[in-house]
Order: C-alpha cells, then structure tokens, then sequence
C-alpha cells in the first residue's frame, strides 16, 4: 500500500516560510534605510560594523528556520515512503 504527501502539509510549510521572508524583508528595509541615514561622515566604523552585524544575524537565522522546515518535510515525507 503506497501513502500519499499531503500537499496541503507542503503548502502550509512554504507559506509560512514566504510569510516569515516578507515579514524579514519589512526589517531589512528599514535597516537599509537606517544605513542610508547613518553613512555621513559623523558615523563611526563600529555603529555601521553593528549595523551590518545585525542584518547578517538576521539572514542566517531566517536561512537556518528555511533549512529546519524543508528537513521537517524531509523526513515527514520520508516516513511515507515504504522500505
């Protein structure tokens, strides 16, 4: 007997994941307009370095919430599959 992946499993793990990218992307617009303002000559190295630390932090976490989720399908749809 063969099962099925339940399409509306995937659906809803992608839309979750588009969800959280958009919401990322609103942050980093207004962290790209944070960098616009602070790239005078009155802004020290460090504030920019911290700037562009945070931005880095935040695409490695959503990078690592993509990973975890498609590896969650992975082996959901993997204990489907028949030996």
């Amino acid at each position: 007997m063969s099962e099925t992946v339940s399409l509306s499993l995937i659906g809803a793990q992608l839309h979750a994941i588009q969800a959280k990218q958009f919401s990322l992307r609103g942050g980093n617009e207004l962290i790209r307009k944070e960098l616009g303002r602070m790239a005078g000559p009155m802004v020290s190295r460090d504030t920019l370095s911290e700037v562009l630390n945070g931005l880095v932090d935040r695409i490695a976490s959503f990078e690592a919430l993509v990973e975890a989720r498609l590896d969650g399908l992975a082996v959901q749809i993997g204990g489907l599959q028949s030996p």
